[in-house]
């Protein structure tokens, strides 16, 4: 029986550095399940697991949270106050 890992990341921002990992990982003959939980675009690879099946097992749609992401940068934009606004993946 092959052990699998788990790599949860946002692949929408990190996507290519996780196809590294996930590619390197294989390579040593272990399976993958790759869980993106990325809210801010489209991911850079096709998960086993796609954002929006993780948004809605933790109770929201991908639309609504992506919605909310978008309110929270207009809002800290509209602030005022010279914030730089950084957002991690």
């Amino acid at each position: 029986m092959s052990k699998t890992v788990l790599l949860i990341g946002t692949l929408d921002t990190k996507g290519r550095e996780y196809a590294y990992v996930r590619d390197l990982i294989r390579g040593r003959g272990l399976e993958t399940f790759v869980l993106d939980a990325g809210v801010l675009g489209e991911p850079v690879f096709t998960p086993d697991s796609p954002a929006a099946r993780t948004a809605e097992a933790g109770g929201d749609s991908l639309a609504k949270l992506r919605e909310n992401v978008n309110r929270l940068v207009d809002a800290v934009r509209a602030d005022g106050d010279d914030f730089d606004l950084i957002l991690f993946g």
